[in-house]
């Protein structure tokens, strides 16, 4: 392992060199996806928005990171304004009761939107692409003409003779291009119109209250707001907002992001983020290299051998060197008649028939054949000068009478 540090040092260094290199070389990416958050400072975020409302507003505004439900259910606020900016507007059942609540009890709720989800089903608010009412409009038109409505730039104004703009609001790049094309309710007053005259902002009257529905969110973001003629149609389209506590909306967002991810910070700046990865690639690297274990092996440790073999092959083998087969002969039999004592309980000193026919009736084994053993015991016993075949000759007897004992 020590030898290893070297070379993962100097592979980080290059890492971190080949890191700093493309950071100074590469040019900056410009995040183009809406996310409509109100600290976002991308092009289709809307920070400037934020500024605006606070410039506008005496009272500086709250930011919302709960449901409308989670905030609104516990308190009773009146004069009082809710923004909400996104690409969608999804609320569920219960956040449409207690917003329209909240609006009932005299506040304003600002929301611009492409869709306004059960909000705009319950009020009967609906925004769709002018282009297809537009064939709906007039049956004569071809699809030609309706396809030459629908361009990629969008034209807006506001109604009202002091907020007109002399040149309407111009949004290119534009993919959200929504207007009410039914509008039934009495109480709706119209803001603002697009370049064919469809509305695109409205104001429902409800309860003490009142809604502001804007179908157009992509007017409230960075890219549009920072030239000049589009800023004055924020102000205009925000000046409909009373100048009292705003409650600003940081929860309904494409991309919403999590309060309990602690490396958001680290992850949104790019020098951060680069160092962030360099350490963990680091940290791989190190454990291929120290995966090895660093302790000396473990010594085997053996246990005590049972020798007493040993020993019995190391004597049989000498006996058989020294040929002392007379010597073989008489330990073998003073073996066989202790295991006769033992295992019968008879006395051996005397080799005769009596002993003959106590082993026979406390063996099990034939009496002719316990007569041949103990016959050539006594025989044995009386002669010298055994020959390695007499020794065969009486283990395979004891071998013999040993395997039909039962005892």
């Amino acid at each position: 392992m020590k030898k290893s540090w070297p070379y993962l040092i100097l592979l980080v260094g290059v890492m971190v060199l080949i890191g700093y290199i493309s950071q100074r070389h590469a040019g900056r990416r410009i995040n183009w996806e809406p996310n409509y958050r109100i600290d976002s400072k991308i092009p289709f975020g809307c920070y400037l928005t934020d500024r605006y409302i606070n410039s506008t507003m005496s009272v500086e505004p709250e930011y919302v990171k709960q449901t409308i439900y989670t905030f609104l259910r516990d308190t009773a606020v009146v004069q009082h304004n809710y923004v909400i900016i996104n690409e969608t507007f999804e609320p569920s059942a219960l956040d449409v009761i207690e917003l329209c609540r909240f609006v009932n009890d005299g506040n304003t709720v600002f929301i611009s939107a492409g869709d306004f989800g059960l909000l705009g089903d319950s009020l009967k608010i609906f925004a769709a692409d002018p282009m297809y009412h537009h064939m709906q409009q007039d049956s004569n038109k071809t699809l030609n003409a309706a396809m030459a409505y629908n361009s990629d730039t969008v034209r807006m104004n506001l109604v009202n003779p002091a907020l007109t703009l002399k040149q309407p609001a111009t949004y290119d790049r534009s993919w959200i291009s929504y207007a009410f094309t039914d509008l039934r309710p009495n109480d709706i007053t119209i803001l603002g119109i697009d370049a064919s005259g469809y509305p695109n902002f409205i104001s429902y009257k409800y309860g003490e209250g009142k809604f502001l529905f804007h179908c157009m969110p992509e007017a409230f973001c960075n890219y549009y707001a920072a030239k000049r003629n589009n800023s004055k149609y924020i102000f205009g389209a925000l000046s409909y907002l009373p100048d009292q506590a705003t409650f600003i909306d940081q929860n309904y967002k494409i991309a919403k992001i999590d309060n309990e991810d602690t490396r958001r910070f680290l992850l949104s700046q790019p020098a951060l983020k680069l160092a962030y990865f360099i350490v963990i690639i680091a940290g791989i690297v190190a454990l291929l290299f120290g995966g090895k274990r660093r302790q000396r092996p473990v010594p085997l440790s053996v246990g005590y051998r049972n020798t007493t073999l040993d020993f019995v092959e190391q004597v049989g083998a000498l006996y058989y060197r020294q040929s002392d087969h007379s010597n073989i002969v008489e330990k073998k039999i003073n073996y066989f008649l202790e295991s006769v004592r033992s295992r019968f309980f008879v006395s051996t000193i005397l080799i005769d028939d009596r002993l003959v026919e106590k082993v026979t009736a406390l063996s099990g084994v034939p009496h002719q054949q316990v007569l041949h053993l103990f016959t050539m015991i006594n025989m044995m016993r009386t002669t010298s000068g055994h020959s390695s075949r007499d020794l065969k000759l009486l283990v395979t007897t004891i071998r013999e009478f040993n395997q039909r004992s039962k005892r």
